[in-house]
């Protein structure tokens, strides 16, 4: 659940979502369900100065009789996401999990086949959402795929990284994979509404079309 507003509106803000939470909380309650008060996180997200503005009796908000305080973060379908919108305890959440699968695959047979799972699979996670964030933010990220590259190949720490990804392994580096992620669903959306050139429209067929769909339902 989630609304915008001005400074000036917050107390209108927080009573909209004090209500709607109330009418979910009855509606759960007919269906026997209950808001699970220990997993419900409330955050502001603003730049810095906005937030500083923000009146104290308006971090927390009262679910189900109970106030639950502000937090700096929370976390939505796996993504850490600060008040700030910074990204970077994502980044660091990330690299801190690629680091630790990392130091548990020991046979090179393992490695090259899980890397990919374990390690890629969490760098390309929601990636999207790092377009245009500095360099500084997604270095972290990159030092992960070097990892990963080294150990795959047995290089030492001293060895040129970048013929490994690009000739050996055939990885784009973290910023080429965002942006690759995010220019391929911006052609999907252009094939999807028809307002790109005939020959990529040719290229698509659509899953929905498939006759082997039909053997799903």
């Amino acid at each position: 659940m989630y609304d915008h507003c001005s400074v000036s509106n917050v107390p209108d803000l927080v009573s909209r979502l004090s209500a709607c939470i109330d009418d979910l909380t009855k509606s759960y309650a007919s269906h026997r369900l209950q808001l699970n008060l220990s997993k419900t996180e409330v955050i502001w997200f603003g730049i810095r100065s906005t937030l500083s503005k923000i009146p104290l009796q308006y971090h927390s908000l009262t679910v189900c009789n109970s106030s639950v305080h502000c937090c700096d973060v929370v976390r939505d379908l796996g993504v850490y996401l600060d008040s700030e919108l910074q990204i970077k305890r994502h980044v660091n959440k990330v690299v801190s999990l690629c680091y630790c699968h990392l130091r548990n695959l020991v046979s090179k047979q393992v490695m090259t086949q899980l890397v990919t799972v374990l390690i890629l699979s969490r760098v390309d996670y929601c990636n999207s959402l790092l377009i245009d964030v500095p360099a500084s933010t997604i270095a972290p990220l990159q030092r992960v795929q070097n990892t990963a590259a080294r150990l795959v190949l047995g290089l030492d720490c001293r060895s040129h990284i970048t013929p490994a990804l690009y000739v050996k392994l055939h990885w784009l580096p973290v910023r080429f994979r965002i942006i690759f992620k995010v220019g391929l669903a911006v052609t999907m959306h252009h094939v999807f509404h028809q307002s790109c050139p005939s020959y990529l429209t040719n290229l698509i067929s659509y899953t929905a079309a498939d006759p082997g769909r039909s053997r799903l339902s």
